[in-house]
């Protein structure tokens, strides 16, 4: 009888020394996926202020305007030639105009 109480004694003491220890590894697994989310919350709101301040709109709003020729981009002035047509497009509007010189 002394003997099975013993065991039994060892076989708790073995049940709770593990039940304590995957408690600490569940609670470490949540603080480190905790984490990972702050850090990828913080990145991807990076991420997205990065795209808004690039936003075609958000340049324009800024004064600048993008010009296109045959709905392609006009980056230089080597891709116009005199007597083309334009389109110059503002935060509000656009117009088209014709190349002079």
């Amino acid at each position: 009888m002394v003997f099975k109480q013993s065991y039994e004694n060892y076989f708790q003491t073995i049940l709770m020394s593990s039940s304590l220890i995957l408690k600490h590894k569940t609670d470490t697994i949540l603080s480190c996926a905790n984490d990972l989310l702050k850090i990828n919350s913080i990145r991807l709101n990076a991420k997205k202020e990065m795209i808004q301040y690039l936003e075609p709109k958000q340049i324009l709003c800024k004064g600048y305007a993008i010009i296109t020729k045959d709905n392609k981009i006009i980056n230089s002035q080597r891709n116009i030639d005199v007597k083309d047509i334009i389109e110059i497009n503002f935060k509000d509007g656009k117009c088209q105009a014709e190349i002079k010189n």
